[in-house]
């Protein structure tokens, strides 16, 4: 029996990918999304045709963080 191995560089850049369900763009999340950040979220927004695609609230007011990129 021959047991394979997963391909971690694959699976990495699977869960990186954001897609669009505006206009079904797809690309990964540090390849030219728009990021807008705002007092309380960050919003991230599809280059095409800007449909927020990820709002992602600040638990912490007084934190501010960048959104996890590839």
């Amino acid at each position: 029996m021959s047991v394979t191995q997963p391909n971690t560089e694959q699976e990495s850049a699977r869960k990186a990918f954001l897609f669009c369900p505006g206009c079904s763009h797809a690309a990964p999340a540090g390849d030219g999304w728009s990021v807008d950040d705002h007092d309380d979220r960050t919003d991230i927004g599809c280059p095409n045709c800007g449909t927020v695609v990820v709002s992602q609230p600040y638990f912490d007011a007084g934190h501010r963080s960048t959104p996890i990129t590839a």
